[in-house]
């Protein structure tokens, strides 16, 4: 019996000392120096899912470009990360409070796609000019959008198998194709079982 209770202290010091919550930045720069700075967001996500903890935060700097198919598109199934949150428009890795919102997309498919069970909060971003979705949200996925601007993809958000999504009143989603070209919608479109969207901000087209 003893030895049990010295198993599970030591266990569950380990685990604790490794799911400390953290923040990521992504940057290129002199004073993207320390082993928590990433050039990529790719990078940052590895790091979080890694890292393991209930409420990480990856900070996007504007010293590096988020457009293109190589750094415009994102898949996230973190299966070992808690609640992640993605937060853009700071200024230099270490900045404490963020401005200007990245541009995030331009890219060949959704800007952003996240599935199998993630949870995930986007703040402070423009996600846009993706020929697919701007985001998909899959697999009992949650995400939540404070201050996000998801404008001129081909569509809008999908959202399906049982996930749920969140805009905040700070949200749009504006002129992401029509019905003539996308029969289910072009905005927002949301199917399947338990499957559900709460909108508290701005859905429209020019």
């Amino acid at each position: 019996m003893k030895y049990l209770s010295i198993w599970c202290l030591i266990t569950l010091f380990a685990f604790f000392s490794n799911t400390q919550a953290a923040t990521f930045y992504v940057g290129d720069s002199t004073q993207c120096n320390q082993a928590n700075h990433y050039d990529n967001l790719h990078l940052a996500l590895l790091a979080a899912n890694s890292n393991g903890s209930q409420a990480d935060e990856i900070r996007l700097t504007n010293t590096v470009s988020y457009q293109g198919d190589t750094n415009g598109s994102y898949s996230i199934a973190l299966s070992n990360a808690g609640h992640i949150t993605i937060a853009g428009g700071y200024g230099n890795c270490g900045d404490p409070v963020n401005t200007t919102p990245p541009n995030i997309g331009n890219t060949a498919d959704a800007v952003f796609e996240v599935k199998n069970n993630a949870l995930v909060s986007l703040k402070n971003l423009k996600i846009l000019g993706s020929d697919s979705r701007g985001i998909i949200v899959n697999e009992n996925a949650a995400l939540y959008l404070e201050s996000v601007d998801v404008s001129d993809n081909v569509a809008g958000i999908r959202v399906l198998g049982g996930a749920y999504v969140e805009l905040d009143e700070n949200t749009t989603v504006f002129n992401n194709g029509h019905l003539d070209d996308i029969p289910k919608g072009g905005g927002i479109w949301c199917f399947g079982n338990n499957s559900e969207v709460t909108i508290a901000g701005k859905l429209g087209k020019k």
